[in-house]
Protein backbone atom coordinates (compact mmCIF):
# COMPACT_ATOMS: atom_id res chain seq x y z
CA UNK A 1 0.00 0.00 0.00
CA UNK A 2 2.95 2.48 0.68
CA UNK A 3 4.32 2.05 -2.92
CA UNK A 4 0.92 2.57 -4.35
CA UNK A 5 0.54 -0.98 -5.73
CA UNK A 6 -3.30 -1.66 -4.52
CA UNK A 7 -5.14 -3.31 -7.26
CA UNK A 8 -7.75 -0.85 -8.37
CA UNK A 9 -10.55 -0.64 -10.64
CA UNK A 10 -8.50 0.90 -13.64
CA UNK A 11 -5.86 -1.95 -13.20
CA UNK A 12 -8.36 -5.04 -13.43
CA UNK A 13 -10.27 -2.62 -16.34
CA UNK A 14 -7.16 -2.69 -18.29
CA UNK A 15 -6.56 -6.12 -18.29
CA UNK A 16 -9.95 -6.99 -19.76
CA UNK A 17 -11.14 -8.00 -15.80
CA UNK A 18 -15.17 -7.70 -15.77
CA UNK A 19 -16.56 -6.66 -12.74
CA UNK A 20 -19.67 -4.72 -12.09
CA UNK A 21 -18.97 -1.09 -12.55
CA UNK A 22 -16.73 -0.01 -15.46
CA UNK A 23 -16.71 3.48 -13.81
CA UNK A 24 -13.56 4.37 -12.44
CA UNK A 25 -14.62 5.88 -9.57
CA UNK A 26 -14.31 6.05 -5.89
CA UNK A 27 -16.75 3.47 -4.75
CA UNK A 28 -17.89 5.80 -2.00
CA UNK A 29 -18.06 9.30 -2.98
CA UNK A 30 -18.36 8.31 -7.02
CA UNK A 31 -16.91 11.49 -8.12
CA UNK A 32 -12.63 11.28 -8.45
CA UNK A 33 -10.87 8.70 -9.96
CA UNK A 34 -10.10 5.40 -7.94
CA UNK A 35 -6.31 5.76 -6.28
CA UNK A 36 -4.91 4.47 -3.27
CA UNK A 37 -4.69 7.95 -1.54
CA UNK A 38 -8.10 9.07 -2.34
CA UNK A 39 -9.58 5.62 -1.32
CA UNK A 40 -7.75 5.55 2.05
CA UNK A 41 -7.31 9.15 2.50
CA UNK A 42 -8.93 11.57 0.57
CA UNK A 43 -12.89 10.64 0.11
CA UNK A 44 -14.93 12.76 2.23
CA UNK A 45 -16.52 9.72 3.88
CA UNK A 46 -12.49 8.16 4.71
CA UNK A 47 -12.17 11.35 6.42
CA UNK A 48 -14.95 10.82 8.35
CA UNK A 49 -14.45 7.17 8.89
CA UNK A 50 -10.95 8.10 10.09
CA UNK A 51 -11.81 10.86 12.24
CA UNK A 52 -14.31 8.76 14.19
CA UNK A 53 -11.66 5.43 14.55
CA UNK A 54 -9.50 8.18 16.43
CA UNK A 55 -12.25 9.66 18.33
CA UNK A 56 -13.38 5.99 19.52
CA UNK A 57 -9.38 5.79 21.02
CA UNK A 58 -9.45 9.61 22.23
CA UNK A 59 -7.23 10.70 19.33
CA UNK A 60 -7.85 13.58 16.77
CA UNK A 61 -7.84 13.09 13.07
CA UNK A 62 -5.16 15.08 11.12
CA UNK A 63 -5.77 14.79 7.18
CA UNK A 64 -2.46 12.96 5.97
CA UNK A 65 -1.49 12.91 1.93
CA UNK A 66 -0.49 9.25 1.52
CA UNK A 67 0.36 6.06 3.46
CA UNK A 68 3.84 7.17 4.72
CA UNK A 69 2.22 10.46 6.49
CA UNK A 70 -0.73 7.83 8.08
CA UNK A 71 1.40 5.53 9.31
CA UNK A 72 3.67 8.39 10.70
CA UNK A 73 0.72 9.65 12.14
CA UNK A 74 -0.37 6.52 13.36
CA UNK A 75 3.04 5.79 15.38
CA UNK A 76 2.69 8.83 17.19
CA UNK A 77 0.14 9.08 18.86
CA UNK A 78 0.46 9.70 22.93
CA UNK A 79 0.03 5.98 23.51
CA UNK A 80 2.75 3.43 24.72
CA UNK A 81 2.88 -0.42 25.81
CA UNK A 82 -0.01 -2.70 24.98
CA UNK A 83 -2.38 0.11 24.22
CA UNK A 84 -0.22 1.41 21.22
CA UNK A 85 -0.43 -2.28 20.26
CA UNK A 86 -4.23 -1.99 20.54
CA UNK A 87 -4.30 0.80 18.79
CA UNK A 88 -2.02 -0.10 15.81
CA UNK A 89 -4.34 -3.80 15.77
CA UNK A 90 -6.83 -1.32 15.93
CA UNK A 91 -5.65 0.90 12.46
CA UNK A 92 -4.85 -2.23 10.72
CA UNK A 93 -8.27 -3.61 11.46
CA UNK A 94 -9.85 -0.29 9.96
CA UNK A 95 -7.69 -0.39 6.98
CA UNK A 96 -9.11 -4.00 6.49
CA UNK A 97 -12.22 -3.34 6.81
CA UNK A 98 -12.44 -0.22 4.42
CA UNK A 99 -10.46 -2.83 2.24
CA UNK A 100 -13.47 -5.57 2.21
CA UNK A 101 -16.26 -2.83 2.01
CA UNK A 102 -14.33 -1.20 -1.17
CA UNK A 103 -14.20 -4.57 -2.75
CA UNK A 104 -17.62 -5.40 -2.06
CA UNK A 105 -19.26 -2.48 -3.61
CA UNK A 106 -16.84 -2.70 -6.18
CA UNK A 107 -17.17 -6.41 -7.39
CA UNK A 108 -20.80 -7.59 -5.72
CA UNK A 109 -22.32 -3.81 -5.65
CA UNK A 110 -22.72 -3.90 -2.07
CA UNK A 111 -23.02 -0.64 -0.54
CA UNK A 112 -22.02 0.45 2.99
CA UNK A 113 -22.68 2.95 5.13
CA UNK A 114 -20.08 4.74 8.22
CA UNK A 115 -21.71 3.28 10.62
CA UNK A 116 -21.55 0.04 9.27
CA UNK A 117 -17.94 0.13 8.87
CA UNK A 118 -17.27 1.44 12.20
CA UNK A 119 -19.03 -1.50 13.53
CA UNK A 120 -16.77 -3.98 11.23
CA UNK A 121 -13.76 -2.05 12.46
CA UNK A 122 -14.57 -2.31 16.14
CA UNK A 123 -16.01 -6.07 15.78
CA UNK A 124 -13.00 -6.99 13.71
CA UNK A 125 -10.66 -4.79 15.90
CA UNK A 126 -12.19 -7.27 19.18
CA UNK A 127 -11.84 -10.02 17.99
CA UNK A 128 -8.17 -9.42 17.35
CA UNK A 129 -7.10 -8.13 20.33
CA UNK A 130 -8.85 -11.31 22.10
CA UNK A 131 -7.07 -13.68 20.19
CA UNK A 132 -3.62 -12.22 20.21
CA UNK A 133 -4.05 -10.34 23.65
CA UNK A 134 -6.16 -12.86 25.78
CA UNK A 135 -9.03 -10.66 26.29
CA UNK A 136 -7.37 -7.81 27.70
CA UNK A 137 -11.08 -5.56 27.58
CA UNK A 138 -14.41 -6.66 28.22
CA UNK A 139 -16.74 -6.19 25.26
CA UNK A 140 -18.20 -3.29 26.69
CA UNK A 141 -15.00 -2.13 27.16
CA UNK A 142 -13.87 -2.11 23.78
CA UNK A 143 -16.86 -0.56 21.80
CA UNK A 144 -16.43 2.51 24.05
CA UNK A 145 -13.29 3.92 24.88
CA UNK A 146 -10.51 0.93 25.10
CA UNK A 147 -8.13 3.97 26.31
CA UNK A 148 -10.08 3.94 29.51
CA UNK A 149 -9.58 0.46 30.85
Amino acid sequence: MAINRVPMKEFFISRGIIINSSDSGCPWCERVAESTNHLFFECSFVKRFWSCIFCWWGLRWKDVANFEEFFSLCWRVSLSGIQKSLWLLAVSAACWSGWISRNEKVFEGKATTLDLLIYQTKLRSFVGQEWSMRNVFSQSDWWGWPRKS
